[in-house]
């Protein structure tokens, strides 16, 4: 675990958007920090949450299954932001 932390903490340098397609209501949040370059493999979801802190919206957030919905931002370990947007249909 200790090397995948060290690896994220090299892709926390800027911030991200991630835009949801039209038929998207939600993504959640195990999935988002994947598809955002943060973690390589859901099976690392887990114990990254664990070992990290991350907030949605200013509150602490554990879950990898939390529902991240459009206009929802994500911060992880107080320097990556992740904002996430509905898809223009």
């Amino acid at each position: 675990m200790r090397r995948r932390t060290r690896e994220a903490s090299l892709i926390m340098s800027q911030d991200k958007t991630v835009n949801l397609r039209p038929e998207e209501e939600y993504i959640k949040l195990g999935q988002l920090l994947k598809f955002a370059g943060v973690l390589d493999r859901g099976s690392d979801e887990k114990g990254f949450l664990a070992a990290n802190d991350v907030k949605v919206n200013g509150k602490a957030e554990n879950r990898r299954g939390a529902k991240i919905r459009p206009g929802d931002e994500v911060i992880v370990g107080g320097s990556l932001t992740i904002k996430v947007c509905g898809s223009k249909s």
